[in-house]
């Protein structure tokens, strides 16, 4: 058997196209979303209803260990595929109403909360150990599909005056998911519930080396932010990379740097020092962005930050993923909730830069921003040296506590 088709098992396969799926859900609300409630007429509740939305998904990952602890996987998964496209239904056949809207953030936050926590920790939870750092890189490619894919699709419907499209096609790959999730099969002692009330998303951030990451991946995420959401505006004129291209080509970097660095981490243990070369690359690319004009400075941008945050988001995610003593699913709740976190301070901070210092100070910002997170890679590192988080990264991951 050769080594990608014991990497990529049957039910690796099928949570990897059931990320894909669900990704196309949610990618698609986040693209057209608020484009669809400025055309409903009621402009001002677009930040409204995707900071609902938001918040929602972060604090149901909170309760991920209450639900954990009630229903089996497997229903649950379906379950919060159905809420997200439910809710995709809602918001786009009835959008007319704010209170319709109000509650189709709600249900497709909530169920994406549950599903992104639940997909991720399955994964990592039925795949070898030898094999963990390549499918930590397969979820970081599976994953991007979605982001590139689903956003062209859902601008183009709209472009086209097809409002209603996107939100049927939302709809519909709930109910893809949903279907996927009902031909997964399971080791059998996945197929009940696992109580266990001491585990907590709280509790394994007590950990110095899931806090370390955790952080780390937060400030880090601020470039996330603003590469997702300020690149369009800043990179509107003529003699710079249209926005569009520049967003391609960091998808496809990231995706491609998290693959390689699961290659690595399979093979070798990867001191948190690697980290650092990975934060300053951020910020180098904001600065390149910011001070060398041109098409080619920002070809070269693109694919530094891509590199940078592939290379992070793998880091981190196998780091948190191979601390002892808690659920994968809490564990992989912690370290999503790290980029949502880092999401919104960024959207935030960003925002009041953009409005208060203008566009152009953006790049500046996000750069700094991304260097404070050298504060938690060197605490990493000090610990690392002491000999009080190294023993933690050779634990086998458990599915529960």
């Amino acid at each position: 058997m050769s080594q990608n088709e014991r990497i990529l098992t049957r039910p690796v396969m099928t949570l990897l196209l059931v990320m894909i799926v669900f990704g196309m859900d949610f990618m698609m609300f986040l693209s057209v979303g608020p484009r669809l409630v400025e055309i409903a007429g009621a402009p001002a509740l677009a930040g409204f209803l995707t900071t609902t939305m938001l918040l929602s998904t972060v604090i149901t990952r909170f309760a991920y260990p209450w639900l954990e602890a009630r229903i089996a996987p497997k229903p649950l998964g379906v379950i919060s595929v159905l809420l997200m496209g439910t809710g995709a239904l809602f918001f786009f056949v009835i959008n007319s109403s704010p209170v319709f809207m109000f509650i189709a953030a709600l249900f497709r936050g909530v169920g994406f909360g549950v599903i992104t926590v639940l997909a991720q920790g399955l994964i990592m939870a039925v795949s070898s150990p030898s094999t963990r750092g390549r499918v930590a890189g397969f979820i970081g490619v599976f994953g991007t599909v979605s982001s590139i894919v689903s956003p062209l699709i859902g601008l183009e419907l709209l472009n086209a005056g097809i409002n209603w499209a996107p939100g049927a096609m939302a709809a519909f790959f709930g109910l893809a998911a949903a279907i996927l999730l009902l031909t997964l099969q399971l080791p059998k002692h996945f197929e009940r519930s696992e109580p266990n009330p001491s585990d907590s998303m709280l509790k394994a951030m007590r950990k110095p080396k899931v806090a370390g990451n955790v952080f780390t991946l937060m400030l880090c995420s601020v470039a996330w932010a603003g590469v997702a959401s300020f690149m369009p505006l800043v990179l509107n004129t003529p003699d710079t990379l249209p926005a569009q291209y520049f967003l391609l080509i960091y998808f496809i970097v990231v995706a491609l740097t998290r693959y390689v660095c699961g290659e690595i981490q399979d093979r070798r243990v990867i001191s948190d020092a690697a980290l650092i070369p990975a934060v300053i690359g951020i910020a180098l690319s904001m600065f390149i962005i910011g001070f060398v004009p041109g098409i080619l400075a920002g070809i070269v941008a693109a694919i530094i930050v891509g590199i940078a945050m592939g290379w992070i988001q793998n880091m981190t995610f196998y780091s948190v993923l191979s601390v002892h003593g808690h659920s994968s699913f809490v564990l992989s709740a912690a370290w999503v909730n790290g980029i949502d976190a880092g999401g919104l301070i960024g959207t935030l901070v960003l925002g009041v830069v953009a409005a208060w210092l203008g566009l152009a100070v953006v790049p500046y910002a996000i750069a700094v921003l991304a260097l404070l997170a050298l504060v938690p890679v060197f605490a990493l590192i000090r610990l690392e040296r002491r000999g009080v988080i190294g023993h933690e990264a050779a634990e086998v991951i458990n599915v529960t506590a």
